[in-house]
């Protein structure tokens, strides 16, 4: 599949986060590579610029968010998740972030 169809139910719009994208590299094995976007065009546009870059054809066999917890920047549409926040309160988080 392409990676709009792989990531068309885990992206989160407007937030920057980490998606790890799983596919079948050139010698014929899993892979997985890490891609930060805040929309599914902004992965799409990533994902293929990385592709022509390999060679690869660019079949995705899944993308799934990362819980991941950033240091505080300046850019209010970052994500963020303090030091020593639990990785399982990463959606609840995201939802805070999300609608307040």
């Amino acid at each position: 599949m392409n990676i709009r169809e792989a990531a068309k139910d885990v992206i989160i719009n407007g937030i920057w986060c980490d998606y790890n994208v799983g596919y079948i590299n050139d010698d014929g094995n899993h892979d997985e590579t890490q891609l930060n976007a805040n929309c599914l065009d902004e992965l799409e546009t990533t994902w293929n610029d990385l592709q022509e870059e390999l060679g690869h054809d660019g079949t995705v066999e899944y993308v799934e968010l990362v819980p991941t917890i950033n240091e505080i920047d300046d850019n209010p549409d970052h994500l963020h998740l303090h030091k020593g926040q639990e990785h399982n309160n990463f959606m609840d988080a995201i939802m805070n972030e999300l609608y307040g």
